[in-house]
């Protein structure tokens, strides 16, 4: 029964996520708004021209940049369909271990479980986000609004999980 809970709850989680996501990258217009887009095509041919691909440059200067480049790539919309697979895949792998630590916990109340899995995704936050956003210089309005949007989407996929051992009739450690 567990593992049926840890199958079904991955996808479930997986797909909860994925659709939040989904919502809030597509229908919120907030992210435009914490990113500067390139106006000098020449600066754009220039860069494309100085780099091999993927990856973060920089120059000693103060210069630092995150590029998502493929070389012979025109229409980066060619490459959406195993970018989303992998996205889909990352959160089913995210929704399989909070439907485990559910299961290796002692019965509690949503609260408590949503109180623990935003906690562990505020700390999944300090320790990658906040860090890259000191040393990269993301600005602060994008750091918080991928705060807000991990928490929101953790908590439905919280939610999700605790709705589904509630109707599986999940007892946990």
């Amino acid at each position: 029964m567990i593992g049926k809970f840890l199958a079904v709850g991955a996808l479930l989680g997986g797909i909860v996520f994925f659709a939040w996501q989904a919502f809030s990258h597509m229908a919120l217009p907030v992210w435009e708004c914490t990113m500067s887009e390139f106006t000098n095509q020449q600066a754009i041919d220039l860069i494309k021209s100085s780099i091999s691909g993927n990856g973060l440059y920089f120059a000693k200067e103060g210069f630092l940049m995150s590029t998502f480049f493929v070389p012979g790539v025109t229409d980066t919309t060619q490459l959406m369909a195993p970018m989303l697979l992998k996205q889909f895949l990352t959160n089913c792998v995210v929704a399989l271990l909070i439907a485990f630590v559910i299961t290796r916990m002692p019965p509690q109340s949503f609260g408590v479980y949503l109180r623990i899995t935003l906690l562990w995704s505020l700390v999944g936050w300090l320790l990658f986000a906040l860090p890259n956003g000191t040393w990269y210089g993301w600005p602060i309005g994008y750091l918080l609004l991928d705060l807000c949007d991990r928490l929101v989407g953790v908590a439905l996929l919280t939610a999700a999980i605790v709705w589904l051992a509630v109707k599986m009739k999940i007892t946990t450690a």
